[in-house]
């Protein structure tokens, strides 16, 4: 019996000192170790620029806005590391190899394609290719009528899916889906608000007006009519005073639709810190958008700019690092970690981000 309590009591010593050593191990870690385990053993793509291969070089909207769509479509895959717009959009109209994609985004798999429209028809050719090897794993193409884009997406995530062996832990995340008009214009809107202008922004409106009265219960719709009403009042398109209400609307609205509308709930949050001045509103509409879009880099981004604001700047600091392993050329993100990085006194850190940022983008202002 006493050597049997002696073997117990060093079992139990030899635990409390492995626990000890975790215990100092965690936390000697540093923030950046910390995010790297947090996406570790997720399978990782970018998805490019979809090539316009219309005849009119106006449906370039198109092509953009389908890629878009996919990328966010295969962000809400938690178990799937999606590198975002940002990074995937540097390299539009760049001769590169995928094998240099890969190595600077830090992904293992490519999703490329093209889109050509005309009128109602569509053809959309997709192709996921390896980066190390830039061998093809997967390859189709699709001619349909434009109101089964939303099937072709679905479609599309689900043979990568399939290809890289992604074990889903719920069910496979499904694109919004209206008619083919409302899509397109929804499409148009965002892509003109993007040239960052008052007129770009008020032609956006149009547009936007134009889907939602064809479709009003297009949730995504109704998103982007609150982001280009925020957008109006941060720049001056509109009096703040105007803009707010119009952007509470139409988010408001947008939940009302789509209570699981990761965007919904962080532009919201947004405009709670932005124009509402209610602080814990925003944290918990943070949460709530964290909650279903967990690895969504805009809605990251927003959250660590959130808790920058608010003085907590070691969860900016985690936030902001995430939204940089998951997006390397997110340039304002680069702005947010060397702000906090400075505001915590390690400015070797700020300086090294902030100059990646000025290579990335030396004209851009911020």
């Amino acid at each position: 019996v006493g050597s049997e309590m002696c073997i117990r009591d060093s079992t139990i010593i030899v635990m409390l000192v492995l626990a000890l050593g975790y215990f100092i191990w965690q936390s000697q870690k540093t923030p950046e170790q910390d995010i790297v385990e947090t996406v570790a053993g997720q399978e990782s793509i970018a998805v490019l620029p979809f090539h316009n291969m219309s005849s009119d070089e106006e449906q370039e909207y198109f092509s953009d806005g389908l890629t878009e769509e996919l990328l966010n479509l295969l962000a809400k895959i938690p178990e799937l590391k999606v590198t975002s717009r940002t990074s995937a959009f540097f390299y539009k109209g760049k001769d590169v190899r995928i094998s240099d994609v890969g190595r600077e985004l830090n992904v293992d798999h490519v999703l490329e394609g093209s889109v050509r429209k005309s009128g109602q028809k569509i053809r959309i050719t997709a192709q996921l290719i390896e980066a190390e090897t830039d061998a093809h794993l997967w390859s189709e193409t699709w001619d349909r009528d434009l109101d089964d884009v939303f099937v072709i997406q679905d479609e599309i995530a689900k043979a990568v899916v399939d290809e890289l062996r992604v074990q889903l832990l719920g069910e496979l995340p499904h694109a919004p889906t209206t008619n083919g008009h409302t899509y397109s214009l929804f499409l148009q809107a965002r892509h003109t608000i993007n040239q960052r202008t008052y007129e770009s922004l008020a032609r956006g409106e149009e547009l936007v007006k134009q889907a939602i009265e064809i479709d009003p219960g297009y949730a995504p719709a109704w998103v982007l009519k609150a982001h280009i009403h925020s957008q109006q009042g941060d720049v001056g398109a509109r009096l703040p005073n105007d803009a707010a209400p119009l952007a509470r609307a139409a988010v408001n609205k947008a939940l009302e639709l789509d209570p699981e509308n990761g965007a919904a709930h962080a532009l919201s949050g947004d405009l709670m810190v932005s124009y509402e001045r209610n602080y814990k509103g925003a944290k918990a509409a943070f949460e709530r958008a964290l909650e279903i879009d967990p690895f969504d880099v805009d809605t990251l981004y927003q959250a660590g700019v959130y808790y920058a604001f608010i003085g907590d700047f070691e969860e900016g600091l985690r936030i902001a690092l995430l939204t940089h392993e998951l997006d390397p050329l997110h340039m304002p993100n680069h702005s947010t970690l060397g702000y906090i990085y400075n505001i915590m006194g390690d400015y070797d850190k700020a300086i090294e981000i902030l100059e990646k940022r000025i290579e990335i983008a030396p004209e851009s202002f911020g």
